[in-house]
Parts: C-alpha cells; sequence; structure tokens
C-alpha cells in the first residue's frame, strides 16, 4: 500500500491516480528503500553524461530537460510535470550515461527509488511494465510530433521557439535575459546570420522580445504573447 505521506504530496489528481496504478504492486519489502525527495528550485536532479542511481517520480512541481553538451549552451528540449518519471530510460537502454540534464524549474517534490531496487521490482511487474511502456510511447510520439512540426516551421517560428526554451541566464526586474548569441540562434534555427538579425529586430520592434545592449531579455508578458503566437503558427502548419 502507498504510503499517504505519497499521495498527499501529489499536485494533481491525475498525478495520484498514475501513482496509485504504477506503484500497486511494489513489493512491501523494499518500502524502507523508498521516500520523498525535494528538489529547490534551479537544482540539477540529474547532470547529463553521469550515472544516475535513483529513479525519480515527479509529484509536484515542474523540471525541465536540458541538452548541456550542445554548444555548451543550455537548451531546454522538454518540461516535465507532476506523473512524469526521471532516470529509468537510461536503465532500459542499458548506459550508464543521462541523455539530459534535469534541472527543477521550482521547488519540487519526488518519489525517490535506488535505481537497482526500481529495476529489481519493474523486470517482474507486468503491470508497471505495462503502465511505464505506454507512457514511453506518449512520449516519443509528442516527441516526434514536435519534431515534425519544428521541421515544418519557418524561421520565424524556430527562433520563438528556440527563444521560449532557452533557459534564463540572469533574471531582472526587466524580465529573463537570455545567454544566446546571434551565432548561436542562427545555428539552432538553422539560417544565415543576417537572417537572425532581421528576425530578432522584427520582434523587437514588435515589442515581442527587449533588447538590451545586444542582449535578448524576455518578461513574462512577451513569453506569454510569443507563447500564443507560435501556438497560431503552429495550427496553421
Amino acid at each position: 500500500m502507498l504510503p499517504q505521506i505519497f499521495l498527499d504530496a501529489c499536485e494533481t489528481a491525475q498525478a495520484r491516480d498514475f501513482l496509485t496504478r504504477f506503484l500497486s504492486d511494489f513489493p512491501d519489502e523494499y518500502h524502507p528503500y523508498w521516500g520523498l525527495h525535494s528538489v529547490a528550485p534551479h537544482e540539477v536532479l540529474i547532470s547529463a553524461a553521469a550515472v544516475s542511481s535513483d529513479v525519480y517520480i515527479l509529484l509536484n512541481g515542474t523540471l525541465c530537460a536540458m541538452e548541456s553538451r550542445v554548444q555548451n549552451l543550455p537548451f531546454v528540449f522538454a518540461k516535465l510535470y507532476p506523473g512524469a518519471i526521471i532516470g529509468d530510460y537510461e536503465l532500459f537502454a542499458q548506459t550508464e550515461e543521462s541523455y539530459a540534464t534535469i534541472l527543477s524549474l521550482q521547488k519540487s517534490v519526488c518519489v525517490r527509488i535506488p535505481a537497482d531496487i526500481y529495476l529489481a521490482w519493474i523486470s517482474h511487474s507486468t503491470s508497471a511494465l505495462l503502465c511505464r511502456l505506454q507512457a514511453l510511447v506518449r512520449q516519443l510520439g509528442d516527441q516526434t510530433m514536435s519534431d515534425r512540426q519544428y521541421f515544418y516551421m519557418d524561421y520565424e517560428a524556430r527562433c520563438i521557439s528556440v527563444l521560449l526554451q532557452t533557459q534564463p541566464a540572469s533574471q531582472s526586474n526587466d524580465g529573463s535575459r537570455l545567454l544566446l548569441t546571434r551565432e548561436e540562434l542562427a545555428g539552432k534555427i538553422g539560417c544565415s546570420l543576417r537572417t537572425c538579425h532581421r528576425l530578432v529586430q522584427h520582434l523587437a520592434d514588435e515589442q515581442l522580445i527587449t533588447l538590451c545592449r545586444g542582449k535578448i531579455t524576455l518578461n513574462d508578458t512577451q513569453r506569454g504573447k510569443l507563447q500564443q503566437y507560435l501556438e497560431r503558427k503552429i495550427e496553421n502548419l
């Protein structure tokens, strides 16, 4: 039976239902090895290229998956919400390195299970394996659809997508400053540097971004407008 403290920590009913189904047959003898784990804002939970000794189930808060080994520039390619499982993909793939850096965007709470205990349990649980397989297939489908959308986006939509996913370098009253050079942005968009300059200036002229000494800054209002604009562009693909 799941500890009530786990269920109480769930942010949503959906996360609570998933946790109940997924861990329904977790053996009693393994209970001493699991527990709640609090994650501070902007804390790294798992580092890319490092071995993770634990598997986490997110109950409350938001995490993000970042690619931090390309161009030495952190790039957020996925956000993780309550119900997400982190750290077991590498177990199934039999690799000793994490595919991404997992960072908390806010104070979060997870169930933490040692990787060896998790693997010993789930390899003998058909219900848990099916539940996890369904989640992985949905995740793969969503990612594939996102990749297709990005492929068909025009340069402006790609630019907005990259800006929204880039981890802020610093925060101020004026918004979040992005540590992103024009060369790096052009490389991610797949366009020339000249086209990139034109795109950035157009967004600044429309007040969708702010340029502070050449650096791109976004406040919450601008992020919301960019997200809405991007969603409309995607609908028309």
